[in-house]
């Protein structure tokens, strides 16, 4: 139900009326349980759902978002059988498939995953999302040769748009013969962060490697080797023969797990006395620690990636550790359940740069899947990133280094939603009396970038 917040509440009020006159009828509660599914009021989404289906047990909408009500909870064992359910009743049925898809990929079952993206595409070879899902499916368990040639798929989806669905000067690997080419972001901050890497390889056969990003970003992008001139996305750019959004660049460059640029650092913001600095602590304290609570809650599978920044309670109530949050956006102000030892390293940011300078200053960042930790990871900073049970294609399964990003460590879920026992082995690694000496090492993998 794509309505704002004050609508939804607006349309709860409404429904809640008709109750009172009609409190037999399935399909007003079946209404009730999608708002309050909206409004992320998952508890009362499920009793009304139970509700609903005394009246209607078979009723497909009150089965599947009572199904993804309980996901949103991460109870995958009452989740999954109800899309189970659905999958062997209802054939055509998709929304059932992508689920458990997902689901599969958690339990590490990723072929079984990836056969039901083909069970859909089977029935509908047009499905935008199974063809999207089934290419991250096989970019997340490394089957990159495939995978990044159907990650070229997502531009079927109905929220892609821009410079990348023009065919005329799409760049995919032709000879540039000192040419110019324009590289363009499509996706999060982070994504372009990540994808930056490839811009010394492109200057190494374009004459000029033009970008064209987010604010946010100019500064920072400027610093990549090879990297011309940053433009705003709505300015005009000089005169180029090619184009590419910067997502699909390892699909031209045919990137394998064996191939993967990852020297670092690739970003750089070079301190001095001029240079932003992180707020004073109280007290002398051994390690200097930045942390991330939370994404940008408009991305679809944010949810997952974010936690409550309660989580870090723990953490903060260690010896010796001074914390500083890089939190931005509306959850921020959740700094306030850490305590005031934990400082606020956002006043005065205005963009990436800005934070990359402070990031520098610190001995550690632990963040979820957001930006920060790609910036991090990009200027060799040690970053230890929590991930969920199913996480983004790039961070692949099981494995706790990047393949990605030599200085980064991961922390997994090894249950969905289970943040709690991610929390605690954070906390082991943090009172280890070798700490210094492991983030010593994770530093020194650092591979400079070849002039």
């Amino acid at each position: 139900m794509m309505l704002g917040k004050g609508a939804n509440l607006g349309a709860l009020q409404i429904v809640d009326k008709l109750l009172t006159q009609y409190p037999e009828a399935p399909v007003i509660r079946q209404y009730r349980a999608a708002i309050l599914s909206t409004l992320g009021r998952f508890e009362e989404c499920i009793a009304e759902c139970l509700t609903s289906l005394i009246g209607e047990p078979d009723s497909y909408a009150t089965l599947i978002t009572l199904a993804k009500a309980y996901d949103r909870l991460y109870d995958v064992e009452k989740s999954k059988p109800i899309y189970e359910q659905l999958r062997d009743r209802l054939p055509e049925d998709t929304a059932s498939r992508l689920a458990l898809a997902r689901i599969s990929l958690g339990e590490l079952n990723t072929s079984y995953a990836i056969r039901l993206y083909e069970e859909i595409l089977a029935k509908h070879p047009t499905h935008s999302e199974a063809k999207f899902q089934k290419a991250l499916a096989k970019l997340t368990i490394g089957q990159y040769s495939v995978g990044w040639a159907e990650y070229e798929s997502r531009w079927g989806l109905p929220e892609m748009h821009g410079e990348g669905l023009n065919p005329i000067g799409r760049w995919f690997g032709e000879d540039l013969g000192g040419q110019d080419i324009l590289l363009y972001d499509e996706q999060g901050l982070g994504d372009t962060l990540f994808m930056l890497r490839y811009v010394p390889l492109l200057a190494a056969r374009a004459r000029h490697v033009y970008l064209k990003l987010t604010p946010l970003l100019h500064r920072i992008a400027s610093s990549v080797q090879g990297a011309t001139a940053v433009y705003r996305k709505n300015r005009e750019v000089p005169a180029h023969a090619w184009h590419s959004p910067v997502m699909s660049l390892p699909y031209v460059f045919q990137t394998e797990l064996s191939t993967i640029p990852a020297e670092v650092p690739y970003l750089h913001a070079p301190l001095s006395e001029s240079s932003k600095q992180l707020p004073k602590p109280a007290s002398h304290t051994q390690f200097k620690i930045g942390i991330v609570w939370a994404g940008n809650p408009q991305l679809p599978n944010d949810a997952y990636r974010s936690v409550a920044a309660s989580l870090f309670v723990p953490l903060v109530a260690m010896q010796h550790l001074q914390f500083y949050s890089f939190q931005f956006g509306e959850r921020a102000s959740e700094r306030a359940a850490l305590g005031a030892s934990v400082l606020d390293a956002t006043t005065g940011v205005t963009d990436f740069y800005d934070s990359a300078e402070l990031v520098q200053q610190l001995d550690l960042v632990i963040a979820v899947d957001t930006g920060l930790v790609h910036l991090a990871a990009a200027l060799a900073c040690p970053v230890w990133i929590l991930l969920p049970k199913v996480p983004d294609f790039r961070w692949l399964l099981e494995r706790e280094d990047s393949a990605w990003y030599p200085t980064a460590r991961l922390f997994r879920q090894k249950e969905f939603g289970s943040w709690p026992e991610v929390f605690g082995r954070v906390a082991a690694a943090l009172a280890s009396p070798s700490l210094r000496e492991d983030l010593t090492e994770l530093k020194n993998r650092r591979i400079p970038v070849s002039a």
